[in-house]
């Protein structure tokens, strides 16, 4: 591991996070949400669902197509070999193709799609079965809430531990997600570390971005943090002039221009 990527850094930059999540919480009175497994009456219409297939994937994948996530014959999810039988992918099918979220070529070392999220189209409907005994049914989740904030799952980094993307990711987000509900204040930067796919999306990094890091990022993730912070205290105080609102329940009120 780097010098600038020691435990003590990525610890405090968890630690901050999660005291950020904490003061969101308190200041606006709400709750948040945490990742589900799908199931059946779920709507994924426009729903980001976040993944978490392992590498090897594609030892699991059988000699037949099986569908484990379903809302009728032409919109599923499944993992199944390609037609030449010399790869396996997990994917969906929409409009009569199949969408990849994980590949592999039996004869490569490296995957060629491994998405973390994918947004779903706008109509793709209603889950009507679940196998929940596929071995790939586990790694797909939605949230429980979609318009709720995502909860932070802080991580306990230890000695020498290899900074996977995943988790550099999961940092970024968990900071991003108050700035996408709350607002972007002056100065705020966001760093894209992996694309978060959708159909039609065309030429992209498929889920396999590969983003130097550098302190450059904890600076950074510090200097958002409190802008968020600041934001936060201040919103909070001219709100509560403006009125007692719950964010988490219906209300008649309405912004007025001066």
């Amino acid at each position: 591991m780097n010098n600038f990527l020691d435990k003590r850094k990525l610890n405090d930059i968890e630690n901050k996070i999660v005291k950020l999540h904490a003061l969101f919480r308190k200041q606006y009175n709400v709750t948040e949400t945490s990742l589900k497994n799908i199931i059946i009456g779920d709507i994924l219409n426009s729903r980001v669902l976040y993944f978490s297939f392992p590498w090897e994937s594609y030892e699991e994948i059988g000699d037949v197509e099986e569908q484990f996530i379903t809302i009728n014959d032409d919109k599923f999810i499944c993992a199944k070999p390609n037609a030449n039988n010399d790869s396996k992918y997990i994917g969906y099918k929409y409009k009569g193709h199949y969408i990849f979220l994980y590949y592999k070529f039996n004869n490569s070392t490296n995957n060629l799609y491994n998405y973390i999220r994918y947004k779903f189209p706008a109509d793709y409907g209603k889950v009507t079965n679940i196998d929940n005994t596929n071995s790939f049914y586990q790694y797909i989740k939605i949230k429980a809430d979609e318009y709720k904030l995502l909860e932070y799952k802080k991580k306990i980094w230890i000695d020498n531990e290899i900074p996977y993307l995943q988790y550099i990711d999961h940092i970024e987000e968990g900071i991003n997600g108050i700035a996408s509900i709350l607002y972007k204040p002056f100065g705020y930067e966001y760093k894209e570390w992996t694309t978060t796919g959708f159909y039609g999306i065309g030429i992209n990094d498929y889920g396999l971005a590969q983003r130097p890091i550098s302190q450059k990022d904890f600076d950074r993730w510090v200097k958002n943090i409190e802008l968020l912070e600041s934001a936060i205290d201040s919103f909070f105080n001219i709100w509560n002039v403006v009125s007692y609102i719950n964010w988490n329940e219906e209300n008649d009120f309405k912004w007025e221009d001066f």
